[in-house]
């Protein structure tokens, strides 16, 4: 077996610009367990806001693409997926928001994991990403504006210099003499897709991905979603979470607030832990690799959700983890 050691290193630093977006290339070098994306410096108000948006600063980076040889998408998800919604870190979150809306100068930061392999489960190397196998490797960051951070009709840049800076988490194997094959390497793909919704809806269906083993499959859902950017989390616009397979197998049927308070015992922590509006379908309780729902020689999978009716306009946020053998 061989002796395994973790390289960490910074591989990239940008300064922000609002609106935008940025190709970033990450070393090929080990199998890589986690990429680390840190947002960090001010935002100023020339024209106050309302309130703080309770995702802030997160907004500021609205999506993330992991793209290997060009083509092939390991993660497609919002910055508030990666940073908030860390299911299998426990729901572990860094983040500073500004303190107000007001006209000011505040800091913000954010930190979201790309993570690579199965994190909390048994054998965590058996998933890493081996990056040496491909030929191009980058991550494609979405960014916002300075006011998507705050309610209202607020005015505002970023000061100074707000930074991205990516860290990549690599392994590297030394051999010790001795020969392990292992088990067949797991590829992890986390794919996404959204939904605006303006009434209620009892049975509004979304078609997942099949062919694969899904792990997780991850709810985000916000109201008093606006044109300029995304609306505040809720925990009132789902009443039901239901996931069926071939149209009578169903594989998990929980209202949102019972998904939830399962969520939390399952990574052992209180449900205050629980960001608002996520909520997960958890194939594995244990966090095991091996367990998953199957959907390999599945014709269809559904997720079927009761939606109440928003305020304004809702928003559902799907982010589906599969393995790939």
């Amino acid at each position: 077996m061989a002796n395994v050691e973790t390289l960490t290193r910074q591989v990239f630093s940008w300064n922000v610009v609002e609106n935008s977006s940025i190709d970033v290339d990450i070393p090929r070098v080990g199998d890589i367990e986690s990429i680390q994306i840190e947002l960090s410096g001010s935002t100023t108000l020339t024209v106050a806001g309302t309130l703080v948006r309770a995702e802030a600063p997160f907004q500021l980076i609205p999506r993330v693409s992991f793209v290997a040889d060009g083509k092939d998408v390991l993660d497609d998800g919002p910055g508030s997926f990666f940073g908030l919604g860390t299911y299998k870190r426990a729901f572990w979150k860094s983040v500073t928001a500004p303190a107000a809306a007001t006209v000011s100068t505040q800091p913000v930061r954010a930190v979201m994991f790309l993570d690579r392999e199965n994190v909390n489960g048994w054998r965590p190397k058996d998933t890493t990403f081996q990056a040496w196998l491909t030929k191009l490797l980058q991550i494609k960051i979405y960014t916002g504006a300075a006011a998507d951070l705050y309610t209202g009709t607020p005015t505002g840049t970023f000061t100074g210099t707000v930074k991205v800076i990516v860290h990549s988490f690599e392994e590297q194997a030394k051999p010790d003499g001795t020969t392990d094959k292992g088990e067949p390497k797991q590829v992890i793909r986390r794919t996404f897709q959204t939904y605006n919704f303006s009434a209620a809806n009892s049975a509004q269906k979304f078609n997942l991905p099949v062919g694969n083993r899904v792990r997780i499959v991850a709810v985000h859902a916000t109201d008093n979603v606006n044109a300029r950017s995304i609306g505040e989390p809720s925990d009132t616009l789902v009443n039901n979470i239901k996931f069926t397979l071939d149209v009578t197998d169903v594989r998990h049927n929980l209202s949102w607030k019972a998904t939830r308070d399962s969520n939390a015992a399952d990574m052992g922590q209180p449900l205050t832990a629980m960001p608002t509006g996520f909520a997960f379908v958890d194939s594995s309780l244990r966090g095991k690799a091996s367990d998953y729902y199957d959907l390999t020689h599945a014709s269809t999978a559904e997720l079927e959700l009761d939606l109440a009716a928003p305020t304004t306009l809702g928003r559902i946020e799907i982010v589906t983890e599969e393995f790939i053998f």
